[in-house]
């Protein structure tokens, strides 16, 4: 599992960064977007949401990882000094299938959401709770990357990114459907991990249905927060404004419509098609 190491990204470059490239595929990604901006306001970044090809959760891994590959590609060639895979089922095909060493990206830090997530969910309790997308429950990343102290509870919420994307948290069949995730969790683990990045947009339902069960508090763990506090110390502030362009594979006006009502502010002027092949 060294080819798993965020650590050994990290040792890619020799300074520090001013421009970061981020995906996913679609909206979910932001939500390590806003941390980014909450936490570091002044980078330059560049979001490429894979609208085209979504949902990526029930598609094989060899497809994630060659759609990766080429979104790769193309945020390295407008500037990227790092990447953020802001997509657990395309950090595992990213890992997995050892893009990161490729020699295409030998110069260019990958950094995914499963490590981070896991660190701060054992600063929890040794017993992991995961919700995620059937994609990368089947790949069993975390239960590789867990220590053997510790234990899993993994469920697939196959759906669950859909209706983030259609902003659905508050329909009555997303509370329960939240309810029948978080089930198999009960008594059984002290943090879940958040192991979609679309999820968290879901967490007024999924919190909700925690309440419903008795016994001690879980915590929630959102990948957003460690994978942005790992970035941190290689970020070096630019010294005039930050640009951020937003890019969809599929219609930029759609995802502009989503991407504001996540971020609170309109970002049709900032979005463009790019379709990749």
């Amino acid at each position: 599992m060294e080819h798993w190491s965020w650590r050994d990204e990290e040792k890619k470059i020799s300074g520090k960064v001013t421009t970061i490239g981020m995906f996913d595929s679609g909206v979910g990604g932001l939500t390590v977007y806003l941390e980014l901006k909450k936490r570091c306001p002044s980078i330059h970044v560049i979001y490429y949401a894979d609208t085209l090809r979504q949902p990526y959760g029930p598609r094989p891994q060899e497809a994630i990882a060659e759609f990766s590959a080429q979104i790769l590609r193309f945020l390295q060639s407008q500037g990227a000094e790092l990447v953020v895979v802001a997509c657990g089922t395309a950090t595992c095909a990213v890992f997995d299938s050892r893009l990161n060493e490729h020699p295409s990206f030998s110069a260019t830090p990958i950094l995914g959401t499963i490590g981070p997530s896991i660190e701060a969910a054992l600063s929890h309790g040794p017993r992991v709770g995961v919700m995620a997308t059937e994609g990368t429950c089947s790949a069993n990343a975390y239960s590789r990357l867990l220590p053997p102290s510790s234990s899993l509870v993994q469920v697939a919420c196959p759906g669950f990114s859909s209706i983030a994307e259609a902003n659905a948290a508050s329909d009555p069949r997303t509370r329960s459907a939240a309810r029948e995730a978080m089930a198999p969790f009960r008594r059984s683990v002290d943090s879940i991990i958040y192991g979609c990045t679309h999820y968290p947009l879901l967490a007024p339902a999924i919190e909700a249905a925690l309440r419903d069960f008795p016994g001690p508090a879980v915590a929630l763990v959102d990948p957003a927060a460690p994978l942005v506090a790992s970035l941190l110390p290689l970020l070096e502030p630019c010294a005039g404004p930050a640009t951020t362009r937003f890019c969809a594979s599929g219609d930029p006006s759609l995802f502009a419509e989503r991407a504001s009502g996540i971020l609170g502010y309109d970002v049709s002027g900032q979005c463009e098609l790019v379709t990749l092949t």
